[in-house]
């Protein structure tokens, strides 16, 4: 049965050895949804966009100018093996990490300059946190303080006082 919040389903493979398959990929996304943003075209029409992304490490190019577009409501994922830039990407348009190149907008938002807008429009279910563990105690608590947006003094308190409680 075709469910009223089924759309179709991208997955979109990184190839840490074969960077050309990602260009030809993200190239035909982009003839299929009909962009083109090398005019300057305002990027608002889609939920996430991707424009020449590049992030290097030092030597190491993580992502080597990939270009994408989302529309509203579509299903999408990433697949590649380990070290194919999956998640540097993924940190990207949530706002953790700049790139090296690129733009990139998320809900019509600059997670560059936008990063609050960002991440109170849109989310993303990760196989691995990869968080909580390299937090220390305080840490942890003035994390999920800031979700819950409290503010800061009674945050920094509040977390004092939790830590206190049990002896930490």
């Amino acid at each position: 049965k075709d469910l009223p919040w089924k759309k179709t389903a991208n997955l979109i493979e990184i190839n840490p050895t074969g960077k050309e398959s990602i260009r030809r990929i993200s190239q035909s996304i982009k003839k299929h949804h009909g962009a083109d943003y090398s005019s300057g075209e305002k990027m608002n029409q889609n939920a996430i966009e991707i424009n020449h992304l590049t992030r290097t490490f030092g030597h190491l190019t993580a992502i080597d100018d990939i270009s994408l577009e989302i529309p509203h409501g579509e299903i999408f994922g990433f697949l590649g093996s380990n070290g194919a830039g999956k998640t540097t990407t993924i940190r990207i348009l949530l706002c953790l990490l700049s790139p090296t190149s690129g733009i990139v907008h998320v809900m019509g938002f600059d997670p560059l300059t936008q990063g609050e807008e960002v991440r109170a429009n849109s989310g993303a279910l990760l196989e691995h946190n990869g968080l909580y563990e390299r937090l220390t105690a305080y840490e942890n608590l003035d994390f999920f303080g800031r979700i819950w947006k409290l503010p800061a003094k009674i945050r920094a308190n509040r977390v004092k006082q939790l830590l206190e409680s049990i002896h930490l």
